[in-house]
Parts: structure tokens; C-alpha cells; sequence
């Protein structure tokens, strides 16, 4: 089962480019339900599940919505504990898919891969597959023996080496790392864009000030006649004191309550001067 899941993943490689000589068996299975009901998106009203379907894709829906050609009709958790959907085909057939789980099928699946480019087939015994645009017919015989009939050629399919074990899995890491490192990439693309534009919002709702605006005006003139003089007072400044009066002043002390009378010098005339400046027009 295990192995089955493995190729589902990878179904996604194209084999196109590859030919029959290079087609090896991964493993022959039993048969599994084409989707598996894998999570819980969002809990939220209504309930929103994924499936993953054996070629890869994955399909997320409701109840009441379409799961490829089977509509989700069920969604529910049993007494044990086990999340379930159901999902209903044309016929009126449902299929009680528990998370998480394969649903087993009667009959069997041939889970085949390319040498040449690691791409993967799943496929069942008596379908078609299209190889290099030709069309080739899976067969099984009673030791899982796989053969490959593509026009008049038969070809009993040899299953994986470990060397050719070695030499997929090296490729599929690689390619791995190229897909992680584009979706990096990606994200760093969409984020930087979105930083950019808060900021082209931001700049295109600011009120900024024309260069002209900033500059200030003051107000300017002409005289004309003769050259003359004008004055302007200010007032007076006080500069220092030069006459005081001695003052009693009476105060209660705050620690003891006690009333002090104690003298205080105050100042009553001052030397002072007028302040003023000249304006001098020509």
C-alpha cells in the first residue's frame, strides 16, 4: 500500500519522452479507491476537506460539492473517534472514505517508472496507456508478472535493480530541491510585490508639498523721497533693584505647627532704561 501511495506523489512527472525499453516495474498493489481523504482544511461552518486523487491532484470541497465525478455527500465523526466522508458516484454507489486511509478496491494496480526521466505510471491491468505516442496495453500474469504489449511487440517488463533504485531516488531528491527552491523563490517574488505595493498605496494617498509651496513669502516695497529716520519703543527694562523695604512675614512651620514671624527684604525702585531701535529710510 505503502508503494502505491509513493506513485500517486509522483504521477505528475511526464513519462512522454521515454520508451518501452526503459519502463520498469516499481510494484504491483492492491487496489485502492482513486481518492483518499487526506485533512481538514478549515473547521469553520461549512466544513471544507481535501482529497488527494491518485494522480496527484488534490481537490478540496464541501458537502454538497463535486469530488472529480462523485459528489461529497457526508461529512462526520464516529463514536471510535474516526473522521469519515462519503462520496457518492453516478451510479448511486458511495464509498466511505476514513481519513487518512486508503479505501481497498477489488483487483489490483501496476505502478510503473522511466528510467529515463523518472516519471511515473499507475495503471491497472488491461488499461491503455499512451507511450511516445503510441498506446500500450498493461497485462499481469499469475506471478505479477508485468508485460507491455504496444502494437505487435510484447515486452515482459523487469522490475527495479537497486542500482536503478539508487539512480531514481538521486533523481527524484533533485528535482525535489528544484521545486522547493522555485516555490522559494516565488514566495520571496509575491512578498517583495506586496511590500511594494503597500507602498506605492501609501505614497499615492500622501499629501506632499510642490517645492514652491515650501518657500516663504515676505512682504516687499519701494520708498521713495528723501532719506529719513524712524523710531520705534519697545518699553522699559527693569535692570536691578537699587532701593528695599524690610517686610515682617509671618509663617507656620510645617514639622512643629508653630507659628515664625521672620523679616523679608523687598525691592521698591529699580534702575531701569528705554528699550528702542531706529528704522532708517533711504
Amino acid at each position: 500500500m505503502r508503494a502505491i501511495l509513493t506513485c500517486c506523489v509522483l504521477t505528475a512527472v511526464s513519462v512522454s519522452a521515454t520508451t518501452l525499453d526503459d519502463i520498469r516495474v516499481h510494484s504491483v498493489q492492491s487496489d485502492v479507491f482513486e481518492y483518499k481523504f487526506t485533512s481538514v482544511v478549515s473547521s469553520r461552518t461549512p466544513v471544507t476537506l481535501a482529497f488527494n486523487h491518485t494522480s496527484g491532484d488534490t481537490v478540496f470541497a464541501r458537502v454538497g460539492e463535486r469530488v472529480g465525478r462523485y459528489a461529497l455527500t457526508r461529512f462526520d465523526t464516529q463514536d471510535n473517534g474516526e473522521t469519515i466522508a462519503v462520496l457518492q458516484g453516478v451510479d448511486g454507489k458511495r464509498y466511505t472514505l476514513a481519513m487518512g486511509c486508503p479505501l481497498p478496491q477489488p483487483g489490483q494496480v501496476v505502478c510503473l517508472t522511466s528510467l529515463e526521466n523518472g516519471g511515473w505510471i499507475y495503471t491497472r491491468p488491461g488499461e491503455t496507456f499512451q507511450l511516445g505516442g503510441s498506446s500500450v496495453t498493461v497485462q499481469l500474469g499469475e506471478t505479477n508478472q508485468v508485460s507491455l504489449l504496444s502494437g505487435t511487440r510484447t515486452l515482459r517488463a523487469a522490475a527495479l535493480t537497486e542500482p536503478e533504485k539508487a539512480q531514481l531516488q538521486s533523481l527524484w531528491a533533485a528535482r525535489k530541491r528544484e521545486a522547493e527552491a522555485a516555490a522559494q523563490v516565488a514566495h520571496e517574488k509575491a512578498a517583495a510585490a506586496r511590500k511594494q505595493q503597500r507602498v506605492d498605496s501609501m505614497l499615492a494617498n500622501a499629501s506632499v508639498p510642490r517645492p514652491e509651496a515650501r518657500r516663504r513669502t515676505y512682504p516687499s516695497g519701494t520708498t521713495r523721497g528723501r532719506p529719513r529716520q524712524s523710531g520705534m519703543n519697545v518699553g522699559t527694562e527693569y535692570r536691578y533693584p537699587i532701593e528695599y523695604d524690610i517686610v515682617p512675614v509671618t509663617y507656620t512651620c510645617g514639622k512643629t505647627g508653630q507659628r515664625v514671624t521672620r523679616p523679608v527684604t523687598v525691592p521698591t525702585r529699580f534702575t531701569t532704561r528705554s528699550v528702542s531701535f531706529n528704522v532708517n529710510i533711504r
